[in-house]
């Protein structure tokens, strides 16, 4: 019981480690998962979870089955009160205190060693370096210019799944925030924190697959909507206007609609378009970056990542008053991705567990999909595995990396754990498997990584 992790939106990340055959859902493909050996791989971060007196960990656990009644009640109760008189113990102290009180209820018979990894692994997860559980971004993220904020609301890719959107990230900055890509179902989660959309500043597409560009005229229309200032910017690489046109042309009869509906004072027409922005080599020639935008104390960069045929691909390196975060977008493992993190508090990666691609490919074939099956075999030549994803943050030096854009997305936490097998074996810590909701606060005038989780 070594690894940690933060809590995933639902409160649970449970690390079960089984042998056998496990389902998940791929194009609408159940496919069988066989586990060739157990992993400890789960992600870790610094910060251990302190006993407190949060049941609601327990609770679920009886709900799944795990735990009766009474021992849910027992271990709640063992865990408050160890809490008394001990809340301002050092990390390892309260590691220790936990482990104390998990070993003391195996030992009178409460519980047994299979339910205490279970327990383990439920508990509420503090962030890297402190953190704090939310239940609206509102509450945090706010216009206040004290810190780079980072808040995943897509980390899924183009196979299904039930709760993740496609693939975002929201980077908050300087009283705005911008949008690199704005997959599917990303819009609902922003507006399901009460992120203030009036203060969206642009969206930096990072290419034009399809995962990644699906939400560009709800972004756009909602945001003029609650009251953006003039038109949106649309940043990507050259191709970027062909896209916002499109957009454009699919949402006007809509938003002549709404101009006529609620007038044009609230809504005036000049306002509720897009800009389109290319970025290449004209503008910023040299280096392996390209300027995007410079405006109150953040700066944001754009440079090439191999994810060929589709060429030119962006990631976005953001540096605001002393903290930085990149976002590679898709890409195989890429030297530029590697010299434009170095140094970098957070690297936002995505992640393709190609070992379960080729299960899904092979059990495809198996059952007569043969066009699930090639395009899992086309997939694996332009993303980057977990592990190399954590080679990347090792060689760039950077201070966490969090995994997303996850292909196949995890439908189980036991396939989460198979997803990362091997990463805990290059980069043991500080690395985190993010669900949408991950919001990472990087303090100014701090080295602090302050790491929470959003309902």
């Amino acid at each position: 019981m070594s690894d940690e992790a933060p809590k995933k939106g639902h409160g649970l990340r449970r690390k079960l480690v089984v042998g056998g055959v496990a389902t998940t859902a791929a194009l609408g493909l159940a496919v069988p998962v066989a586990f060739a050996q157990e992993s400890d791989d789960a992600p870790t971060t610094e910060e251990a979870p302190e006993p407190d007196g949060d049941r609601a960990p327990f609770q679920r656990l009886v709900d799944e089955g795990v735990l009766s009644e009474e021992q849910a009640t027992a271990v709640h109760d063992a865990f408050e009160a160890a809490k008394e008189g001990n809340e301002d113990l050092s990390r390892e102290e309260r590691q220790e205190l936990k482990q104390s009180v998990l070993d003391g209820l195996v030992s009178d018979g409460t519980i047994d060693e299979e339910e205490a990894q279970a327990i383990e692994d439920a508990r509420p997860r503090r962030g890297h370096h402190g953190g704090r559980n939310l239940d609206t971004v509102a509450e945090v993220v706010g216009i206040e210019p004290d810190a780079l904020r980072v808040l995943l609301c897509g980390t899924s890719s183009p196979l299904p799944h039930p709760t993740r959107a496609k693939p975002c990230v929201a980077i908050f900055a300087g009283g705005r925030f911008y949008a690199v890509d704005v997959g599917l179902g990303s819009w609902n989660r922003l507006a399901g924190w009460r992120v203030d959309a009036g203060r969206l500043g642009g969206v930096l597409l990072t290419h034009f697959h399809s995962d990644h560009i699906g939400e560009l005229g709800e972004f756009d229309l909602q945001s003029w909507v609650a009251g953006r200032p003039g038109p949106l910017p649309v940043y990507g690489p050259p191709g970027v206007e062909r896209v916002v046109a499109g957009f454009e042309e699919a949402y006007a009869l809509d938003a002549g609609y709404r101009t006529i509906h609620h007038g044009s004072e609230l809504l005036p027409p000049d306002v509720g378009r897009m800009q389109a922005q290319v970025i290449d080599r004209s503008s910023d020639p040299g280096g392996d970056r390209m300027l995007v935008l410079e405006e109150n104390g953040l700066r944001i960069t754009a440079f090439e990542v191999d994810h060929a045929p589709v060429a030119p691909a962006y990631g976005y390196r953001f540096d605001y008053r002393g903290r930085s975060v990149v976002v590679s977008g898709d890409t195989v493992k890429s030297p530029t991705l590697v010299e434009v993190s170095r140094g970098a508090d957070v690297l936002v990666h995505e992640a393709q567990a190609n070992h379960i691609v080729a299960l899904i490919g092979e059990a495809a074939a198996q059952v007569g999909r043969p066009r699930v099956a090639k395009i899992m075999s086309d997939i694996p030549d332009y993303h980057t595995t977990p592990v190399e994803a954590a080679e990347v943050a090792n060689e760039a030096g950077v201070g966490l990396l969090v995994l997303y854009h996850l292909t196949p997305p995890p439908p189980l936490a036991l396939i989460e754990r198979v997803f990362v097998r091997g990463v805990s074996e290059v980069r043991e810590d500080d690395w985190i498997l993010a669900d949408d909701g991950l919001l990472v606060e990087l303090p100014v005038d701090s080295d602090e990584v302050v790491v929470s989780q959003l309902d």
